[in-house]
């Protein structure tokens, strides 16, 4: 299929459209968006739902107002109202956005484990937080046995530091025995230096 003496589409073994890649923008119609799916060609950009693709994806349900996408912005949601990405899995498994590079496709995540209802974020691979279905909060430990568990490999602890004012606080345990703060020999400890 040709127009103006310029091949457009292609029908074989692989259907080709605009093979030439000339500056020739594509749409199609739904029953209430005129641009439902939009091919922008010259600035390499598809839009669902929208005539002027944000970035090199943008999905837009309503339009948001005046808005504009960063210069490194591969996808774009927008809505003008609540904008949710939503994700299902079964209930037995997780939903997980990683954030990789070439030496680690999985190098930071952010995931939820249906499977006991569990939220956490990973970094440098492992993960680091994990909030349970009960509200504990555990750092350095995917399963918080208390409110908020805190693990370390070395000196665990908790540093609260005003930099206006150079205060800085400490709160750490020696190691853990689970009696910390009742055994003599392993102390539980505040340590405040007010410089």
């Amino acid at each position: 299929v040709a127009t103006g003496g310029v091949e457009r589409m292609e029908l074989g073994g692989t259907t080709i459209f605009n093979e030439t890649g000339a500056d020739v923008d594509f749409r199609i119609e739904s029953d209430n968006k005129a641009n439902m799916f939009y091919l922008d060609a010259g600035n390499d950009r598809i839009g669902f739902g929208l005539s002027s693709p944000l970035s090199f994806a943008h999905f837009q349900r309503n339009s948001a107002g005046s808005v504009s996408a960063g210069n490194e912005t591969v996808l774009s949601l927008e809505n003008n109202n609540s904008c949710i990405l939503q994700f299902f899995s079964p209930s037995a498994n997780v939903n997980q956005i990683r954030f990789g590079d070439p030496a680690d496709n999985g190098a930071g995540f952010i995931e939820y484990n249906h499977n006991g209802d569990k939220f956490s974020i990973g970094v440098g691979g492992p993960t680091k937080l994990t909030l349970d279905s009960s509200g504990r909060l555990g750092l350095g430990t995917t399963s918080p046995t208390q409110l908020l568990e805190i693990n370390g490999a070395s000196n665990p602890a908790v540093l609260i530091k005003d930099t206006t004012n150079d205060v800085i606080s400490y709160i750490f345990a020696e190691n853990d025995h689970g009696t910390v703060g009742t055994a003599s020999s392993h102390p539980f400890v505040f340590n405040i230096n007010n410089g």
